[in-house]
């Protein structure tokens, strides 16, 4: 598989997580796995210079574009992707796809494969010569991704891992139902919310005010979606973003927790070895 990216291209906030290749390999061979499962997932806010061409790919892709503008091009076609587009890049084909210049998307992605991903895709109405349609309702879109993001947070169990497909595979059958799953909670917003603050803090009031619930019903609802209270889900979520930010053996520890939040190194190491089972050290370790 040729390749081309741009290595500079640096996102304003970015997660991800990847399925390790021990568990991937047991959900191919799964029950419930091997029809359809996640290979990855992430988020990217204002993606400057982000552009990657492929000749082709063991696995689909699909990219939901919260904000700003970016393109698709194939064989058949450019597409140029505005806020509300949702796009898939099919395993096997050439694709380019990138940001704007002047307006770097922010987006959600995920790739996936399985016996029955090609039907999932038919279902919604994209093919080869339509591999974009626009999304009518963006919170319940962004509230499916960020509990799929949510899922891999300090846990990639088989389970989790299968639930997590169930989010991906619930959008593709909402379109093909001519609508977008309902949302009345807005998910959404409140996870950009915690994105946007992944160097900071937080606190219940301020989720509960922005969400227009009391706390009581926003602490309900919240766990009700993503299985935690909020701030735990909060603290996770600057875990796995440490994670990412591991990767660069250019960084000290100590500087991956000041990017998280943290001023002390010391509490930040006992956090990060309460929820991923291992110190950062010897996360890094298991990297390389």
């Amino acid at each position: 598989m040729a390749v081309v990216y741009n290595p500079k291209a640096e996102p304003s906030l970015h997660r991800g997580a990847h399925i390790p290749n021990d568990v991937l390999t047991r959900l191919k061979k799964h029950r419930l796995g091997k029809p359809f499962h996640l290979v990855s997932a992430g988020y990217a806010e204002s993606w400057q210079g982000h552009y990657t061409k492929r000749d082709a790919l063991g696995e689909h892709i699909v990219i939901y574009c919260a904000a700003g503008k970016g393109f698709l091009e194939t064989a058949h076609g450019t597409w140029d992707i505005t806020p509300g587009m949702f796009l898939v890049c099919f395993a096997g084909k050439p694709h380019t796809y990138g940001a704007d210049t002047a307006t770097p998307w922010t987006i959600y992605w995920s790739h996936f494969s399985g016996t029955v991903s090609d039907e999932f895709i038919t279902l919604a109405g994209l093919d080869e010569r339509m591999p974009v349609i626009t999304v009518s309702d963006h919170g319940a879109v962004t509230a499916r991704f960020s509990e799929m993001l949510s899922l891999f947070t300090g846990d990639v169990s088989i389970a989790h891992t299968l639930h997590a497909g169930t989010m991906l595979s619930s959008i593709f059958t909402a379109l093909a139902c001519g609508r977008t799953p309902s949302a009345a909670f807005d998910m959404g917003s409140i996870v950009t919310y915690m994105q946007r603050r992944i160097r900071g803090n937080i606190t219940l009031d301020e989720c509960a005010s922005l969400s227009g619930m009391s706390k009581y019903h926003f602490v309900r609802l919240f766990r009700k979606h993503t299985g935690y209270a909020p701030v735990d889900y909060f603290i996770r979520m600057k875990v796995q973003h440490s994670c990412v930010l591991l990767a660069d053996v250019r960084k000290k520890i100590i500087d991956v927790a000041r990017e998280t939040g943290y001023d002390d190194q010391y509490y930040f190491s006992r956090v990060f070895t309460r929820i991923m089972g291992v110190s950062p050290r010897a996360y890094r370790k298991r990297l390389s």
